[in-house]
């Protein structure tokens, strides 16, 4: 099957995404659990150091993204990376991508369910985290059932409302930390605590740099519209120019100001419990400030569970139309959305919510699953690219990824080497002794229906 036959099978979604909701919606998919929650555990492994542990993980997304943006702006499909490895790299692996993508996305939305549970605890203490996990979820499953343009407004909101609180609270942080106003905090905390700017050494911000990573997923997600975007060849560079800035911006200079202002025994943790974000307001004494600060948090992770539910549901799509699942999951309602898709994607992010009711540690169980699948995504999206490029010349390209292939080798060394780690530590094995039978049981079930599909393809 030709390109353009694979763009044709995946038509009829409403192109109906605007440059500057998929702008908003690139930069909301970044900034979510990952950076407000998950950033306690990064300190507590590299103290003040995790600064230089974000700048890695940063230097693998941008290679990640701009690679991905090279086959976007050629294939502007609703299964996005998915359908590139199954071009690229062969149906097996656009099976085993597309589904492994689908199940990140269930539970990393299943994540954001049980942390939004943990920031209403901050407010109602008596409240099970459970109950506000799983209404957050059926929340986010009825937002995606609505028409696109409508989906994109809301995340263009919610995304305005977490920018906004991001950018305040670096300049009060760095108002307070530089003495603009009231006594200046300085940088002792950076660098005049025991054990000096990096407590625990090297390794301490290499395991910083696990936590880092899964910050950074879902800046694939502002690739993930472009088959619903009015016009993509415009939208998606404008969303991908300042990548980095931002990424410099709302992580690195954030978290400066938090490892500035609390110490870091104080504001890291290996077990999530408060967002250390609202510590430093708590700790501020600014009227209001922790409680505002935790309702953006709250609203963030609401962000990112929304676009998650939306990528997700598009990948089912992907796979109906490919003869992958069944064929209803890849009918389109009289609005032009993956209702069936939409609504069984939903049905496991309530599953995956309800972990909470199990155990309190549930986020830390579901991060690690999560980051798995993500580095098996990532690393085929860079693999399908150096294949992409057999086939097209950089200089024909709208959007041009730089140093190409040695940014490209750089990351999947990168990616590598995090596999490794997760694999020898016993506070991320988790994720290997779940990850690997999920590879197992993928590749089977693609076999199966190799034999039992009236539509498999050969390859």
């Amino acid at each position: 099957m030709d390109e353009q036959a694979y763009l044709d099978r995946e038509a009829g979604l409403e192109r109906g995404l605007s440059k500057a909701q998929i702008i908003m919606i690139g930069l909301g998919g970044a900034i979510g659990t990952g950076l407000f929650m998950g950033s306690g555990i990064a300190i507590g492994y590299a103290g003040p150091g995790v600064l230089i542990s974000y700048l890695i993980a940063a230097l693998v997304a941008v290679i990640m993204v701009f690679s991905l943006s090279e086959m976007a702006v050629v294939h502007p499909t609703a299964g996005s990376f998915g359908t590139y490895a199954e071009i690229y790299l062969g149906p097996m692996m656009g099976f085993i991508v597309r589904y492994t993508y689908w199940i990140q996305q269930v539970l990393l939305i299943g994540s954001e369910a049980v942390a939004v549970g943990i920031y209403m605890g901050w407010w109602l203490p008596d409240t099970p985290v459970w109950m506000w996990a799983l209404g957050s979820a059926a929340t986010v499953v009825w937002v995606n059932t609505r028409a696109v343009h409508n989906f994109g407004s809301v995340e263009y909101w919610l995304t305005v409302i977490k920018v906004s609180a991001i950018v305040g609270f670096i300049i009060v942080g760095l108002s307070r930390i530089f003495g603009i106003v009231g006594d200046p905090v300085g940088l002792h905390n950076v660098t005049g605590l025991a054990g000096g700017f990096l407590p625990n050494g090297f390794s301490g911000v290499w395991m910083a740099v696990l936590m880092a990573l899964f910050s950074f997923m879902g800046l694939e997600f502002v690739v993930g519209t472009a088959s619903e975007a009015k016009d993509p060849k415009e939208a998606i560079p404008a969303a991908l120019r300042t990548m980095a800035a931002r990424l410099f911006l709302f992580y690195i200079l954030a978290l400066f100001i938090i490892v500035a202002f609390l110490p870091w025994t104080e504001s890291g943790a290996k077990v999530v419990t408060e967002s250390p974000f609202v510590k430093m307001f708590a700790s501020a004494g600014i009227p209001y400030a922790a409680g505002i600060m935790n309702f953006v948090v709250a609203s963030a992770a609401l962000s990112a569970m929304n676009t998650s539910i939306y990528l997700g549901s598009r990948m089912l799509f992907s796979l109906a139309r490919g003869g992958y699942a069944p064929r209803k999951l890849g009918e389109l309602n009289a609005q032009h959305v993956p209702m069936r898709a939409t609504m069984v994607t939903g049905v496991g992010i309530l599953a995956a919510a309800s972990l909470s009711i199990l155990t309190p540690l549930a986020y830390n169980y579901l991060f690690g699953i999560v980051l798995f699948g993500g580095l098996l995504v990532w690393g085929a999206i860079l693999v399908s690219h150096l294949r992409f490029r057999r086939r097209h010349r950089g200089a024909d390209l709208p959007v041009q990824m730089p140093f190409f292939p040695y940014a490209q080798l750089l990351g999947l060394a990168l990616l590598g080497a995090i596999g490794v780690t997760m694999a020898v530590d016993a506070d991320w094995q988790v994720a290997v002794f779940a990850g690997g039978p999920w590879l197992v049981l993928i590749a089977a079930a693609y076999f199966v229906w190799r034999r039992v599909s009236p539509s498999a393809e050969a390859g």
